[in-house]
């Protein structure tokens, strides 16, 4: 049920379904330079990061990916620095080196790809994830269809017309 699935994923510490599923945060982290600085700004007390992975680019605005991968470089206290731009922006950068967001370009330049792999990545750094079987699966139908075809829409700042609520297409989906 969704219910269950939820309560499982947040028991294992991955934060992996659409935002609006979880309901932690909703508001997008712009303008700061980096999650640990949104988490200390919210009055967290400063933390002890992990290495620099580098800087992750998405979408400014639009919660989808880019959210959960902040969240889980926050909790994980991985720091991680994050680029939001616009789709003008993204117009001239998207190639075949960089052909869909989220990205991280660590340090030395590489380019890591798929959420699915930098969210793993990051739970990995970050060391206080369960990174196994199960999470990799549930990572994988967070990401994955049917729910990443619904994704775009429902992570947007204002839901188009036309598309069902939340709640009534959830079940729908994820009916096991």
């Amino acid at each position: 049920s969704t219910s269950t699935m939820v309560r499982t994923l947040l028991r294992s510490g991955m934060l992996l379904l659409p935002q609006a599923v979880c309901g932690f945060v909703r508001t997008p982290v712009v303008g700061w330079s980096s999650v640990a600085a949104f988490s200390r700004g919210l009055g967290a007390p400063a933390r002890q990061l992990s290495m620099n992975v580098g800087t992750m680019t998405y979408f400014a605005g639009i919660k989808s990916r880019g959210e959960p991968t902040q969240i889980i470089a926050a909790y994980g206290d991985v720091d991680m620095d994050v680029e939001l731009i616009d789709f003008e922006e993204w117009g001239k950068r998207k190639s075949e080196k960089t052909p869909f967001l989220p990205y991280i370009t660590s340090p030395d330049g590489k380019i890591m790809l798929e959420t699915t792999v930098i969210h793993k990545y990051l739970a990995e750094v970050g060391g206080k994830f369960v990174v196994d079987e199960a999470t990799a699966k549930l990572l994988e139908t967070a990401n994955g269809a049917p729910l990443q075809l619904a994704d775009p829409l429902y992570n947007l700042p204002e839901v188009p017309e036309g598309v069902p609520e939340y709640d009534v297409w959830l079940p729908l989906a994820i009916d096991e």
